[in-house]
């Protein structure tokens, strides 16, 4: 895919303005790996057109936007937590965008259960504050040649079905699915049945957006 890509500003345009929404003045973090740099690079000409700053974090191809050489290097009570620094600059964003973009295959891809409990906590604590609704939050991928093998396609193939899904006019999706929402809002529990399948959720204290 070329680089200018036109679909690529209309993903970062659709992350920005409507999962993010920042106002003048806002920090938003953005992570993610080298191999989403048009992405990154988009977003941040986004961010700051709004007046928003964007603090980047620039990784090196792992599943999740992390530093996978220092994380598997690291003393197990030190990859349990953000470094303190960090930490206090994800209590004080006002957004965060994180893109999932693995180099094939990702480079964290041969970690040690221990090594992963520490990617699994560090990855909880950046998005702590945007799952407790304490900060605009947004978790999305970006087309890569893992994702896309993992599906069976080549990677043009995989980015066509991607945007496809991705770029629609989503007011009109909201108003489609008004009624699911409704439905749902109304319900305590969700039961999921298929073949193998038989699962059930709880919706108590939850409402749809």
């Amino acid at each position: 895919m070329s680089e200018s890509d036109p679909r690529i500003e209309a993903y970062a345009r659709l992350l920005v303005e409507r999962c993010i929404d920042p106002e003048r003045g806002w920090h938003v973090l953005v992570a993610t790996t080298t191999d989403a740099r048009p992405l990154a690079e988009e977003l941040s000409r986004q961010l700051a057109r709004r007046g928003a700053y964007a603090l980047t974090r620039i990784h090196f191809g792992g599943l999740y936007p992390l530093d996978v050489s220092w994380l598997t290097a690291a003393p197990p009570e030190l990859a349990l937590v953000l470094p303190p620094l960090e930490q206090h600059v994800v209590d004080r964003v006002d957004g965060s965008i994180f893109v999932l973009a693995p180099s094939d295959p990702p480079a964290d891809a041969d970690l040690t259960p221990e090594q992963r409990r520490g990617f699994r906590a560090q990855f909880s604590a950046y998005r702590a504050r945007g799952r407790a609704g304490a900060a605009r939050e947004v978790r999305c991928d970006f087309p890569t040649p893992h994702f896309a093998r993992q599906a069976g396609l080549s990677l043009a193939e995989y980015e066509d079905v991607f945007y496809e899904a991705c770029l629609r006019d989503w007011d009109e999706e909201g108003r489609r699915m008004q009624p699911v929402l409704e439905r749902f809002d109304r319900a305590e529990s969700v039961r999921i049945v298929g073949e193998g399948t038989d699962l059930t959720l709880s919706l108590a204290g939850r409402k749809g957006r």
